[in-house]
């Protein structure tokens, strides 16, 4: 045997053999946990969000969709969003591929067509979340970032997800950590403002191949709301029409 001792390769025992050394069990790869600080992030960014009475803000986000001829595009959304707890919502959506108006008055959801100079109306559950869930997840209107405007954005974020911080960085000029997650088969990432109130910046969703990215921009915390904001009164002109309820399978 040289000075360098034997190496032996052991199939199938899971062992391993270091230079002049004794075999040592393989380390199995870490399970993959939701750190600390990430967890602590999320939960500060949570209280910001679900402790404010009212919030307003101004959202950009943009879409990968795939096109009837297998391209790619991205289609983007202007979003003006207020809410009022514990039953009040509004959200003008000004975008490629919609251009509209949601209310939530408490009791019903109503959805103008601005373009199409019809509105359809559902009745909706007593608050914000359940309104957010009907829009969404049966009638498919795109809130995609329904998750922070629920009474509890941690206990929606948090369980089953895994990840770190990993860098702080600049967004816009703004102090912010940069979190990289992962929850099932989504993977994403969150830009959180270290500057002020713990808010989200940036987030970026890949899901099934595709992404999602929203800014945020102009956060208004617990500003004062006029209750018409949040009624709608159809305008002269406009007609009823129903929802066109998403099935099962359908992109939300």
């Amino acid at each position: 045997m040289t000075a360098f001792g034997a190496v032996h390769a052991w199939a199938g025992a899971g062992l391993a053999l270091v230079l002049g050394g004794a075999p040592v069990l393989a380390q199995p790869a870490p399970t993959p946990v939701l750190s600390e600080e990430a967890d602590q992030l999320l939960r500060q960014m949570s209280a910001a969000l679900a402790g404010a009475p009212s919030l307003a803000l101004d959202v950009t986000s943009l879409r990968e969709v795939e096109l009837a001829d297998g391209r790619t595009a991205s289609l983007l959304t202007d979003m003006t969003i207020a809410i009022r707890r514990p039953n009040r919502l509004r959200a003008d959506l000004r975008g490629d591929a919609v251009l509209a108006d949601v209310y939530y008055d408490g009791r019903q959801v109503t959805v103008h067509a601005i373009p199409q100079q019809a509105y359809a109306q559902a009745d909706a559950p007593p608050s914000i979340d359940g309104a957010l869930a009907l829009l969404q997840e049966r009638l498919g209107v795109p809130l995609e970032l329904g998750a922070l405007l629920v009474a509890d954005p941690h206990a929606r974020l948090a369980p089953g997800t895994t990840g770190d911080v990993v860098s702080t960085t600049h967004v816009s000029g703004r102090l912010a950590w940069h979190l990289v997650l992962q929850s099932g088969p989504t993977a994403w990432e969150l830009w959180i403002d270290q500057s002020g109130l713990p808010l989200p910046l940036l987030a970026s969703v890949v899901r099934d191949g595709r992404r999602l990215l929203l800014r945020f921009d102009a956060w208004r915390v617990a500003p004062q709301i006029a209750e018409r904001l949040f009624q709608f009164t159809p305008p002269p002109g406009t007609r009823p029409i129903p929802f066109a309820v998403r099935q099962a399978g359908d992109t939300p």
